[in-house]
């Protein structure tokens, strides 16, 4: 398989924002090519809700997810300093994780991590989330990184607002539309994960394989696959 780059994956957003795809499907292809063009185990966006607090809106990994879902419920993290200074976040080791956030940090080193970087995804000055990008290995950020990582951030940003003057309360009815998107996608690859015998990065790619034989987006094809195993005729 030919190795994705940032042109790819930003080619592919941009023709799905000017057809009618759901965002949340846009995210989780973005959010896999980001990972791999950045050569990330794991990514996540977090963004912030309408009643002020966090919200987990895709991942790659039910280890990210988990991970993010920690950052909110704690209001501590890499991903929560990106949003609230609006300023690149990174830490190289897993003693800087520890000594930085604590019982988060541990958290991201018990998963298996040693390093992150996570960016914050702006509109028009205001910091609505975060990408959080998870490492095994060390951590090697030049300035080429630092504009791939924020290129990412940016172009996600764009696909949540669709690209168009969005008044701000309709940008959180955008984020809820994104996150309603990503349960079901979720829901989806612990289908395929059980039935297939694959870990969860093996049911994106499997479910994205079935969205594109279906010529479906990757909601709808998820929103088949849990009908179908509920009257248990398999994916």
């Amino acid at each position: 398989m030919t190795a994705r780059t940032f042109g790819d994956a930003f080619a592919d957003a941009a023709a799905s924002m000017v057809r009618d795809v759901v965002v949340g499907d846009i995210l989780a292809q973005l959010l896999g090519d980001c990972a791999e063009v950045l050569e990330a185990q794991a990514a996540a966006i977090l963004v912030s809700d309408a009643q002020g607090g966090l919200t987990l809106l895709s991942s790659t990994t039910a280890e990210a997810a988990a991970l993010e879902m920690l950052q909110a419920q704690e209001r501590v993290g890499p991903c929560v300093d990106a949003l609230d200074s609006g300023d690149l976040v990174l830490a190289y080791s897993e003693s800087e994780l520890l000594d930085r956030w604590r019982d988060v940090g541990q958290a991201i080193v018990t998963a298996g991590f040693s390093s992150v970087e996570a960016v914050p995804m702006t509109w028009r000055g205001r910091a609505i989330g975060g990408l959080n990008l998870f490492h095994v290995g060390g951590l090697d950020v030049d300035d080429e990184r630092r504009r791939l990582s924020k290129a990412f951030a940016d172009v996600a940003t764009i696909v949540l607002v669709h690209a168009a003057d969005v008044p701000t309360e309709q940008v959180t009815a955008r984020v809820y539309d994104a996150v309603m998107a990503r349960g079901t996608i979720e829901q989806a690859k612990g289908v395929l994960a059980e039935v297939e015998g694959l870990d969860m990065h093996g049911a994106q790619l499997r479910l994205g394989e079935l969205a594109t034989e279906t010529g479906g987006s990757i909601t709808d094809t998820a929103r088949r696959i849990i009908a179908r195993a509920q009257r248990g005729t398999g994916p």
